[in-house]
């Protein structure tokens, strides 16, 4: 077997900074299509988190 390079860490008291991240824009509206939409996953985890989620995001107004 070949042997591997050993893998690298920043010393302890050194910090690593990443580059900003830049937000992505909005998504333009879609539709969804749940198959299986009266299996019991369905109603236990999809449809309340699709709720939650419609739910805690601010209504977005697209102009016309």
């Amino acid at each position: 077997m070949a042997d591997k390079p050993p893998i690298r860490t920043p010393p302890a008291g050194q910090t690593v900074e990443s580059p900003p991240r830049r937000e992505a824009p909005p998504a333009d509206p879609c539709a969804m299509v749940i198959f299986g939409a009266g299996g019991d996953l369905t109603k236990r985890l999809v449809v309340p988190a699709l709720y939650n989620l419609a739910r805690t995001q601010p209504a977005r107004r697209h102009p016309s």
